[in-house]
Parts: structure tokens; C-alpha cells; sequence
């Protein structure tokens, strides 16, 4: 257990929110653009969103406050978007 939580702490700090939302933002747009996926680029972009809610590093904070109030928007259209389509019955 503890061997886990160290290499999950590794990770989360090898790789910044910076390369996480770069990777993840342009695998989104491969399923969306490429495939027309909306699904798979939601699966994409939400598990990212629900890591931001809690930074706990200095460099953390900074990437909120540098672009935090804009993936907050998004993930605004993403909550309307998924609201309309629940309420087509899509």
C-alpha cells in the first residue's frame, strides 16, 4: 500500500497539470475531430477536471491561476452539454 502511494505521489509530481491537460486535451481532439467521439472525449477531459479541484503543490497553484478560471468555464459547457442531452434523451 505504501509502495503504491509513493509511486502515485511520483507520478503526480513527474508529471505537471501543465503536460496532463496538453496530452489530454489533444487526445480529446483526436476522438472528437478525428472520430466524432463526444464520449470518448468527454472520458478524456473529465477525470482531468476532477483533478484540479485541489491543487496541493505551489506549481499547482500556479497553473490555476493562470488558466483555472478558463478550464472552469469549459467544464461549465461540459455540465450544460451533458445537462441538455439528459434532458433530450440522448
Amino acid at each position: 500500500e505504501e509502495a503504491l502511494l509513493v509511486s502515485g505521489e511520483l507520478v503526480r509530481t513527474a508529471i505537471s497539470w501543465y503536460e496532463q491537460w496538453y496530452d489530454g486535451i489533444d487526445d480529446a481532439s483526436r476522438y472528437y475531430y478525428g472520430a466524432g467521439n463526444i464520449q470518448a472525449m468527454l472520458d478524456i477531459l473529465l477525470p482531468l477536471h476532477k483533478m484540479i479541484e485541489k491543487a496541493s503543490t505551489h506549481q499547482e497553484e500556479s497553473f490555476l491561476q493562470v488558466i483555472g478560471r478558463d478550464l472552469n468555464e469549459a467544464h461549465d459547457c461540459i455540465r450544460r452539454y451533458k445537462s441538455l442531452m439528459m434532458e433530450a434523451g440522448a
